[in-house]
């Protein structure tokens, strides 16, 4: 990325003692700038200067990555990458006390600024309308219509942020503390065996294709976030805790208490007293909801409950919360692993299915033709590993769509065919469709073709078609020969007949 063409993402508040990759971004210290380009060094030095904890204070060392441009300060895949990555960061520093429950840190001090180089408004970074500014500094150099040299972003994916030399960025909070122990490195940067299991897979949530399971487990992480925000009183933190609960258990909007002290259970086992908390926790939630606060934070036993006598403090519904909602997500992100290890997914889906799911895939998918078919090679490998699992769904139809449709993208790869193989490509690609027998005549000739040739020499792109091919040919062939039997049978009858 040369030029200005790449963003800045950065951690004010957070530190690293080394590169430590974090989704699909390495996140440096900003005093380390070996290897960038000079307009990104200068960059990541020029925005590490405005970085302040409080008056005059300047933070000594920031997390940073360098990344594609922002383009606008709409959502874009940039935007959307680095919130997530931002969750799951809160959502490991938010890891409560052993002891009494609260958080390690907060969530702002994962607050995160995303810029791009850019011209900026001068009205924008020193508004002029009831302020007392002091002198521009002679570095900045307004052109005729008030731009400077600047940054222009997002703060926290919510505020607009222009910044130009002589600009300073404070947190969102006036007390804001940076950790001692704090390093991303240290602490996110290690192996499976060392990290912890929701952390560790939460990293690889960040890497893996967007599924319904994942958008579910990040829009429960944003409310469990939104429930560690120091500055957000305590009712609205228990009602965001209860949502982030409500959204990655998936409750009905119905019997939500008996739905979470089942859920939970059923999560964590038969803990004791586990479901006196569930039941305490939703009646706070209930009373957030109604009343607009909590009547009493104390935790009380089902037996001090009964005799109506009054408890000592015994922790905080919410303290535990954080917890067991940690403990939950860990739960449901290790049994979705272990059915994604068993294949489990695949198992419900069938053959019929995946065949109709190749040109839907090879018309949607951008790209080059071989790219393309990149894209077909999981559903071509389930074909072959279900091949033989009986499917009443299965349609001639279907099967010859799924093959014409991926040797056209075949013939139109920036490769070379020998004659033999160029002329069977192209007898399935043009067979008629309302033609069953000869489109299946088409597809025997290229199965053997292909057999006979070395794809090696034609690449990948080759591999999946003749895979495809080969499977849909043994799908077929035994109603290929039941119709050129019937068809012997006719010619035969027709013979005598004349």
């Amino acid at each position: 990325m040369k030029g200005t063409e790449f963003s800045v993402a950065i951690f004010p508040f957070l530190k690293t003692s080394g590169p430590v990759r974090i989704g699909r971004h390495d996140f440096r210290c900003t005093t380390d700038l070996e290897g960038l380009p000079n307009d990104q060094a200068q960059a990541v030095t020029e925005l590490a200067s405005m970085l302040y904890l409080r008056d005059d204070v300047r933070i000594a060392r920031a997390a940073y990555a360098i990344d594609e441009p922002l383009g606008s300060l709409r959502p874009g895949p940039v935007i959307s990458h680095l919130e997530r990555v931002r969750a799951v960061v809160g959502y490991f520093y938010s890891s409560p006390h052993p002891t009494f429950g609260d958080a390690f840190l907060p969530f702002e001090n994962a607050s995160l600024a995303i810029v791009s180089p850019s011209r900026v408004s001068i009205y924008l970074v020193r508004p002029e309308h009831g302020t007392i500014s002091p002198a521009e500094p002679s570095a900045v150099e307004r052109d005729d219509f008030g731009y400077v040299p600047g940054y222009e972003g997002v703060f926290n994916f919510r505020q607009p942020l222009w910044l130009t030399k002589s600009s300073r960025l404070y947190g969102p909070k006036t007390n804001m503390i940076l950790n001692i122990s704090q390093d991303l490195a240290a602490q996110l940067g290690h192996s499976e065996a060392i990290l912890r299991a929701d952390t560790y897979l939460l990293l690889n949530l960040l890497t893996a294709a967007a599924s319904p399971f994942s958008e579910r487990v990040f829009a429960a992480l944003n409310w469990y976030n939104c429930a560690n925000v120091d500055s957000e009183d305590a009712d609205r933190s228990l009602l965001n805790l209860a949502i982030a609960f409500e959204t990655l258990l998936q409750l009905p909007g119905h019997e939500k208490t008996d739905r979470l002290v089942d859920a939970i259970s059923l999560l964590l086992g038969r803990t004791e007293r586990l479901s006196e908390w569930a039941t305490q926790f939703y009646a706070a939630r209930s009373q957030v909801a109604h009343e607009g606060r909590v009547r009493d934070w104390r935790f009380y036993t089902q037996g001090l409950l009964k005799k109506n006598e009054l408890a000592p403090s015994f922790g905080s519904i919410m303290t535990y919360g954080r917890q067991i909602f940690q403990l939950c997500l860990t739960t449901v992100l290790t049994g979705a692993r272990l059915a994604d290890e068993a294949g489990l997914k695949e198992r419900f889906i069938s053959n019929s299915e995946r065949y109709a799911k190749i040109p839907a895939t090879l018309s949607r998918f951008g790209g080059t033709p071989e790219a393309r078919l990149v894209a077909i090679e999981p559903t071509v490998d389930g074909l072959s590993r279900y091949r033989f699992v009986g499917d009443g769904g299965l349609t001639i139809d279907g099967v010859l769509s799924a093959v014409r449709t991926a040797v056209k993208a075949l013939l139109k790869c920036d490769v070379e065919f020998n004659d033999r193989l160029k002329s069977a490509l192209e007898s399935v690609a043009t067979s008629p469709r309302k033609d069953e027998f000869a489109s299946m005549t088409a597809l025997s000739g290229l199965s053997e073709t292909f057999k006979a040739s070395d794809l090696s020499e034609i690449g990948r792109s080759a591999e999946i078609v003749a895979l495809l091919v080969d499977i849909a040919w043994q799908d077929l062939f035994m109603t290929y020969y039941h119709m050129v039997e019937r068809r012997k049978g006719e010619t035969t009858t027709e013979t005598k007949d004349s």
